[in-house]
């Protein structure tokens, strides 16, 4: 099977809609952290991407030019998350 058949197998059992949901999520974040005058938001948890899900929304903000970092300390604290910035 090639990686063309494997999508489409994938997209019969509901990946597609799966996707668009979490990047919609995403997208919401995104909108409410510019309402804020912000220029990042919590992205997820660095060790999140074991599913494909994940994987997937993750490039497709890279595609439209997002960048991610870690998020780093706060209050003194190591934070295991990453933040999408634009």
């Amino acid at each position: 099977m090639n990686a063309q058949e494997a999508r489409k197998l994938a997209n019969q059992n509901g990946f597609d809609q799966k996707l668009k949901k979490e990047i919609k999520k995403v997208e919401n974040k995104i909108e409410s952290a510019c309402e804020y005058g912000r220029n990042s938001t919590c992205f997820g948890m660095l060790d999140q991407y074991k599913n494909p899900i994940d994987f997937e929304v993750k490039e497709h903000f890279k595609k439209l030019g997002y960048t991610f970092k870690p998020t780093g300390y706060i209050g003194g604290v190591y934070q295991h998350t990453e933040d999408i910035c634009w």
